[in-house]
């Protein structure tokens, strides 16, 4: 019996270390212990050692558990060297891209988009404070004309855009309460030559006592009479605008009522920037008939923000660029500074005067001018068309010996044309100046990545 106790004893730790679960087994053993179920006592009286063994069971547990962690560890670690793999194959994507990084391009894609190039340089910067204005005319070079009197348009001599000197007219007027004026201008005129002729008689009669000094005197205060009237007459044609020519020797030109005739001209030279007279158009006294500007020179009417005030002194230099670009800028000085802000918009009247011999500035035209604050020498500068920017860093594409390389840069000081490179490029390079954005473009189709590039 001790020897069939033993014998399962032993099945059973094979069973339980070697996690045998088969049926047959499980029948077996079943099967003989129903057939030795005499002998239930003896292997109850070998309790003590069931125990034993179910301690020794759990002990042989802790090597399959321990196999079972080696298995998740393995798994891991291959799973971690696949994602290192990849990570190291991204890598070094990226880092083929900082050591070469370059754009290759042909001839004649270049020509297609127009790439340019210019030198990296030094010069000047000037350091600027930008502001908006508008340009208006010079309010001492620039003149309204209108008629004194109600009249009638015979006929009109200039258009829009022509070029006058000062005494050209401009259009020919008809006025009947002119003709009026002449006449007694006339009238006055013929009086007082006859007072005049009178007054030199009488004075030779008093001197050979053939007259009374009484009849000398009256002869004499008539003459008086005759000139007041007659510088009145004279007078009322002038503040009609009739030049001393005309009064003396009036217009038989451009028609029929010489006496009514009245002719405009311009009081400056210019350009004539309106024009509203028509032939047989009838206008009255202060009728706007024309606008002649001077433009050589015009202002720019701009405003300073308060907080710049401290800035901006009268006589600083301010510069617009030119509409032209292949023409210089433009440049006048500050003249005025407003003395009091603006409750609304917290800015002060600014006025500046500009030298615009080319004309092409006009009164009207919206502009953003540039304060010099500050003169800058020997800078190294980039053309500011150079300079793109991607997610907020600044970069230019240098022209390398057969392609393009992407540099990073750090820039300062700007006027409009120009800008410093402080960090980036080295003297001397090519840096692309036109086709930035399409070599920008390709660039983000290739498998080069864009962010890259490289800083000196």
């Amino acid at each position: 019996m001790k020897i069939l106790s033993t014998l399962l004893y032993i099945t059973f730790i094979l069973m339980v270390v070697t996690g045998c679960s088969e049926p047959a087994q499980h029948d077996h053993i079943h099967t003989e212990s129903e057939s030795d179920h005499n002998h239930t006592e003896e292997i109850q009286s070998d309790h003590d050692h069931t125990s034993e063994v179910d301690d020794n069971d759990d002990h042989n547990h802790a090597p399959i558990e321990t196999e079972h962690n080696h298995a998740e560890e393995a798994e891991h670690d291959h799973e971690d060297s696949e994602l290192n793999q990849d990570h190291t194959s991204e890598g070094d994507e990226h880092d083929d891209y900082d050591e070469a990084g370059l754009i290759t391009t042909d001839s004649n894609w270049e020509e297609l988009i127009g790439l340019q190039t210019a030198p990296v340089e030094r010069r000047s910067l000037d350091r600027t404070l930008t502001i908006p204005g508008q340009i208006i005319a010079d309010p001492d070079r620039k003149a309204v004309i209108s008629p004194f009197i109600e009249a009638s348009v015979n006929c009109v001599f200039v258009r829009d855009g022509d070029v006058v000197e000062r005494g050209t007219v401009l259009a020919c007027l008809t006025s009947p309460e002119l003709g009026i004026k002449r006449a007694e201008y006339d009238k006055a005129t013929a009086e007082l030559k006859i007072e005049q002729q009178q007054f030199r008689r009488k004075q030779e009669l008093v001197q050979e006592k053939i007259i009374s000094e009484k009849s000398f005197e009256e002869a004499q205060l008539k003459m008086r009479v005759a000139e007041v009237n007659f510088n009145f007459a004279k007078s009322s044609l002038q503040a009609l605008g009739i030049s001393a020519k005309d009064i003396d020797d009036p217009p038989t030109e451009h028609s029929d009522a010489v006496g009514s005739t009245l002719h405009i001209t311009a009081p400056i030279a210019g350009i004539v920037t309106s024009r509203n007279a028509s032939i047989g158009q009838k206008v009255d006294a202060g009728s706007d008939l024309f606008e002649i500007i001077d433009m050589n020179t015009v202002w720019l009417e701009a405003e300073l923000f308060e907080k710049d005030l401290d800035r901006v002194k009268e006589r600083q230099i301010i510069k617009l660029s030119n509409f032209n670009s292949n023409q210089a800028e433009l440049e006048g000085r500050i003249f005025h500074i407003g003395n009091k802000v603006d409750p609304l918009k917290r800015t002060v009247h600014v006025l500046a005067k500009i030298a615009n011999e080319d004309h092409k500035l006009k009164p009207g035209m919206f502009t953003t001018a540039r304060i010099v604050i500050e003169r800058t020498k020997d800078t190294m500068v980039v053309p500011e068309s150079a300079i793109l920017e991607d997610a907020g860093v600044k970069f230019v594409f240098v022209k390398e010996p057969e392609d393009y390389h992407r540099h990073n840069v750090e820039t300062g000081v700007a006027d409009g044309k120009f800008i410093e490179v402080t960090k980036g490029l080295e003297l001397g390079d090519q840096v692309v100046i036109q086709g930035g954005y399409q070599l920008k473009s390709q660039a983000r189709m290739s498998t080069v990545d864009p962010h890259a590039g490289h800083v000196h």
